[in-house]
């Protein structure tokens, strides 16, 4: 939310508001390639929204909003005094997205099944774009693998297809004893060692039936709405901790937060609206723990 004065007189004199939110890459669910925004409950055009992937650590989602987005607002408009933004993930995008770091090549991936599970097949769709083409599939050698704790499940190396339609495929089976964030490596690209990138995905998901109190949503709406403090909503984080449904392992004390990151709001309003789900939104809350970036004391018997 940030105030703004919806009147003809002020959009005139307005060129574009300039809003963004910043995503850690260890957020693969969020890696998604495209972002729906909503203005005081109004959707904009997908115009608006411009993903920056070149930085190596987080990907930054723009959204600049000009004048004929912000009329098509103000005449549907009931609050007269602020902007509430609404920003979810697109699911009519269905691939996740990452830039290389010479930031020459972007990987579209998706897989079947789309719920992971150990001991089963898989089979890993991707495209090697390139950034300087408009995104347009290439041929260039590649080196694939998915790895868990430097440890590799699986590897292939190729030539990757240049064609829309035909997607490079790696097949192969996920081992019984593999479970949790697994990261999805492409190196090497077009024989160049700077063109690489990761896409951390998750296997056996935390099942939606987690026994969640209804409770607990409602505080994460609530916070992300500013109507409760970060001590109400760590309460119920804690709640998760202590009934085992977060399972929590040592946390970094290098890197420990005073504060709640304001972004984190975003992903506890999408979780209480389901744009998230409830796997995604513990999974993130456990690295956000392990981390330090959620400062929450955790013992253990």
């Amino acid at each position: 939310t940030m105030p703004f004065e919806w009147s003809e007189s002020n959009i005139n004199q307005t060129s574009v508001v300039h809003q963004e939110i910043v995503i850690p890459k260890e957020f693969g669910d969020l890696l998604v390639s495209g972002f729906s925004i909503y203005v005081n409950g109004i959707q904009l055009s997908d115009d608006v929204v411009n993903i920056d992937d070149f930085a190596t650590d987080d990907r930054t989602v723009h959204f600049i909003i000009n004048q004929k987005e912000l009329f098509n607002v103000f005449e549907n408009n009931v609050n007269p005094n602020r902007m509430d933004f609404l920003i979810k993930p697109d699911r009519d995008y269905t691939h996740l997205s990452s830039i290389t770091d010479n930031g020459q090549f972007r990987i579209l991936t998706t897989w079947e099944p789309q719920d992971i599970r150990s001991d089963s097949n898989i089979k890993v769709f991707f495209d090697i774009t390139d950034v300087f083409l408009k995104n347009k599939p290439v041929a260039v050698t590649y080196d694939f693998s998915m790895t868990q704790n430097d440890t590799i499940i699986y590897q292939q190396s190729g030539t990757s297809s240049d064609s829309k339609d035909e997607p490079n495929i790696a097949e192969f089976d996920i081992p019984n004893d593999v479970s949790g964030i697994v990261y999805l490596n492409f190196k090497n690209l077009d024989d160049n060692n700077h063109a690489n990138t990761v896409i951390p995905i998750i296997i056996n998901r935390i099942e939606d039936k987690a026994p969640i109190p209804d409770w607990i949503k409602n505080s994460a709406l609530w916070w992300s709405e500013e109507q409760i403090d970060d001590e109400t909503f760590i309460a119920g984080i804690e709640y998760l901790i202590q009934n085992k449904i977060i399972i929590v392992s040592a946390i970094s004390e290098d890197t420990k937060s005073e504060t709640i990151p304001t972004w984190i709001r975003s992903n506890a309003g999408w979780w209480a609206s389901g744009q998230i789900d409830d796997g995604t939104f513990l999974e993130g809350l456990k690295f956000l723990i392990q981390h330090g970036v959620i400062n929450i004391p955790v013992t253990h018997n």
